[in-house]
């Protein structure tokens, strides 16, 4: 979508940051995210300094104007910006601006505004990591290696951590985070003249920083506690193999209260297999239980293959303390593999 007419003159009389504002309530937003303001702009008569509603307008508007932020400030409908190229970025990258605050706070009014339109009461939470890669980074700060398993090789940049919010038709990211690999027993590091800021770890750039290093899980509990704080409502959350490991299923399930629908990964954790009674008939890893399983098809859909109740454990915990697993057996297309395992907790 273009903002610029045909012609390449002539404007469209929508003008999507005024909606956005009136809308989303971005001024008060940028006011409680201690958004900054931008620094005066010296003219030959005047010098005038731009609130953060105006500058979030802009850089709303450049998201239309071009395929990057760059493409935007060099075209002809630049004026549509509120200040230059060089004061956009540096309201963007303001240390003090709680940007993670802005995002959830937008997408909160979004969310009562899609939920007032709709009756859709089927609500969830989405995790997904990505990896975002910066191939030419020299001396950019917490750029690691980072493994991308859809190249299948190691590249240059960040891991991005995002959690969105779904009603099945719109999808907006709640938080997100920037995660850097570990690189203490690296030989070489991928960026080893990095250019280090001075922040204050009391301010958001410290804040920042500090999460790059931790780990995924308890960026997780994190952003998921900042959801419900926030009064987000969802039935379930559903994530990829990545994450279905059993202490965070159990926080999840047992501490939260939430229901989880995910992707088991084939690896050599074992399953316990319970009879009618509840004890323990068998442990054994997803491959060979799925071997031993009886395949019953259900009617109507051929693709599921049958389900199970089975039991997870961690390392050396007993079979009481273990957390309970349905596991749904699905068959998948010829050309792409055998059998898919889904979990649902109980």
């Amino acid at each position: 979508m273009d903002i610029v007419s045909a012609k390449g003159r002539e404007l469209l009389q929508f003008n999507p940051a005024k909606f956005a504002k009136e809308a989303l309530n971005l001024n008060w937003n940028a006011y409680r995210c201690r958004l900054p303001k931008s620094g005066s702009i010296s003219s030959k008569y005047k010098s005038q300094t731009i609130s953060a509603g105006e500058m979030l307008s802009g850089v709303i508007n450049s998201c239309l104007l071009g395929n990057n932020f760059s493409q935007s400030c060099s075209s002809f409908a630049s004026t549509l910006l509120p200040a230059k190229k060089s004061a956009m970025y540096e309201f963007m990258s303001s240390p003090k601006a709680n940007w993670n605050r802005m995002t959830m706070l937008t997408a909160w009014k979004a969310h009562k505004q899609i939920a007032s339109l709709t009756n859709h009461k089927e609500h969830c939470l989405i995790i997904d990591d990505s990896v975002l890669e910066h191939s030419g980074a020299k001396r950019m700060e917490n750029v690691t290696r980072t493994y991308d398993h859809n190249l299948g090789s190691t590249v240059k940049g960040f891991t991005c951590l995002q959690l969105g919010w779904t009603d099945g038709r719109s999808y907006f990211t709640i938080d997100s985070k920037l995660v850097a690999s570990d690189e203490s027993k690296a030989k070489s590091k991928a960026c080893p003249k990095q250019k280090n800021k001075c922040f204050n770890h009391r301010l958001h750039g410290g804040v920042i920083r500090n999460d790059a290093y931790i780990s995924k899980p308890e960026l997780l509990k994190q952003m998921i506690l900042n959801a419900q704080r926030q009064g987000f409502d969802f039935s379930y959350v559903l994530m990829v193999f990545w994450f279905t490991y059993e202490v965070l299923l159990k926080w999840l399930k047992n501490q939260r209260s939430i229901d989880i629908i995910g992707m088991l990964k084939i690896d050599r954790r074992k399953y316990h297999r319970k009879d009618r009674l509840g004890r323990s008939v068998c442990c054994a890893p997803l491959d060979e239980l799925w071997m031993s399983f009886k395949h019953k098809r259900i009617k109507g859909n051929s693709s599921i293959a049958g389900c199970e109740i089975v039991r997870a454990c961690t390392g050396k915990e007993k079979f009481e303390n273990g957390i309970d697993l349905k596991i749904v057996y699905l068959q998948a297309s010829a050309f792409l593999i055998k059998s898919w395992y889904f979990l649902l907790l109980i």
